[in-house]
């Protein structure tokens, strides 16, 4: 009796589906950009619009493996991005080539609180904290560092 041949891998350039969890993701940090100000229109086409200037492909759902993984890492450091901008705006002398994770650890060692995965509500209560945190310590120094 003949060996049966080793099945092949997936080929990583076929489309992933409008089912699969990348897909699924990729939509719901979109309108969690939109939710954040970042994104004006959270419709389908809208992301479309986006997909297709990012990847040429027309949806989403035709994104290989390997181009929906890239596309989720884009939009999770936009939405880094626009949840530190206003924190970055408050910290004085702050390098604006500072990364998003930098000054979450700064906000978060200064409200001792996590704003990684708060939602707006909690996000905008976190902005109010830390302004507050920065008058006060800014108040203490004089506005200079240490």
């Amino acid at each position: 009796k003949p060996a049966a041949k080793p099945r092949q891998p997936a080929k990583p350039d076929l489309p992933i589906g409008d089912d699969r969890d990348q897909v699924k993701k990729i939509r719901s940090l979109w309108i969690e950009l939109h939710e954040f100000g970042a994104v004006r229109d959270s419709s389908e086409s809208a992301l479309c619009a986006y997909t297709r200037r990012v990847t040429r492909k027309e949806h989403p759902k035709f994104l290989d493996l390997h181009q929906a993984s890239d596309m989720i890492e884009q939009l999770k450091k936009w939405l880094d991005r626009t949840r530190t901008a206003p924190f970055r705006a408050m910290l004085p002398n702050v390098n604006p080539k500072t990364s998003a994770r930098a000054i979450y650890s700064i906000v978060q060692r200064a409200l001792k609180m996590s704003i990684l995965d708060c939602d707006v509500t909690q996000w905008q209560h976190a902005q109010t904290l830390f302004k507050d945190v920065v008058a006060q310590a800014t108040e203490t120094t004089g506005g200079h560092d240490g």
